[in-house]
């Protein structure tokens, strides 16, 4: 799992995100959090997992939309993942560019 920690906890509460996916690429703002993990090949399942991206929200109020979960098309291979005030941005070794909103 990710943990995320915040100097200032009267805003935010710790964050406890479970990971399945092994994500390794992050983007950290003050209204969420961005994880990618990259297509990767499984030797526990000898296959290939696709290129994924998740949204966590820091927003309580949020509960239906605090998260949403991508999964990219075979072609795509993730490459980098942003994070604004209010989008997600994805770049793909296919110079793809997917902007999504907080929500999804």
């Amino acid at each position: 799992s990710i943990e995320i920690e915040f100097a200032d906890t009267t805003k935010h509460r710790k964050q406890t995100i479970p990971d399945p996916h092994h994500c390794c690429l992050s983007s950290l703002n003050s209204f969420g959090c961005a994880l990618a993990s990259p297509r990767r090949y499984s030797y526990e399942e000898e296959t290939t997992k696709e290129s994924i991206m998740m949204f966590r929200t820091f927003d309580t109020w949020a509960l239906s939309s605090s998260s949403w979960f991508i999964s990219l098309s075979s072609e795509d291979i993730l490459g980098v993942a942003v994070g604004g005030s209010e989008y997600v941005a994805i770049i793909t070794d296919k110079s793809n560019l997917r902007i999504y909103t907080q929500s999804g």
